[in-house]
């Protein structure tokens, strides 16, 4: 069975899948003509990707200055009657405003994602990833297992410094000690010989 295949099966059975460092514009090109597909090229274009979906699922609507809000409302209501697939390539772009335009398109009825990346630093929140299928490459999605250490260094870094400003203080503070033993001694020696 081929990848081509894989992704055919899965669209059929309502899957969004991720797909690895492959060129997903030939097969999006091969089969849009039968379908509802759309191709974007980078998820980071936020609202005129959402934009470019719209018009190419109902070329009819006349997008005219529109929150991306209403613009995923009319696609969700196109949705309703039909299937559409939305390749989107360089899905590690992705930044923390779009995904939530991504989200809210994968929770609708009859609206599929087939993605790729092209790098194997993703750094997504899990709760997208979960929704799709992997299909070519062995991905580390079990980040919620992993430690993260940043903290931990933070607190080190922090402790070290604490004691190195507390090294310098005293520091400081030895100097004026001794500075005030020896005022009192010269006040001492003033004092005797002015009697």
């Amino acid at each position: 069975m081929t990848l081509t295949d894989d992704i055919h099966k899965q669209i059929e059975e309502n899957k969004n899948v991720l797909l690895y460092n492959q060129d997903i514009y030939s097969f999006y090109s091969e089969y849009k003509i039968k379908q509802k597909w759309v191709f974007i090229s980078s998820p980071s274009k936020g609202k005129r990707a959402i934009e470019i979906i719209l018009s190419t699922i109902k070329p009819e609507y006349k997008i005219k200055n529109e929150s991306v809000a209403k613009l995923i409302d009319e696609i969700g209501t196109v949705s309703t009657k039909e299937k559409i697939v939305i390749f989107v390539d360089n899905f590690e772009h992705i930044n923390k405003r779009t995904v939530e335009y991504y989200t809210d398109l994968i929770n609708m009825k009859n609206i599929l994602l087939v993605v790729n990346v092209n790098d194997e630093e993703i750094d997504l929140d899990m709760n997208i990833l979960e929704n799709f299928v992997i299909l070519n490459h062995d991905l580390d999605l079990n980040r919620n297992n992993s430690v993260n250490i940043r903290f931990s260094i933070l607190f080190i870094l922090s402790v070290f410094i604490f004691l190195l400003f507390m090294r310098l203080q005293l520091s400081i503070v030895g100097y004026l000690v001794s500075s005030l033993w020896f005022s009192f001694l010269m006040y001492r020696s003033f004092y005797y010989i002015s009697r």
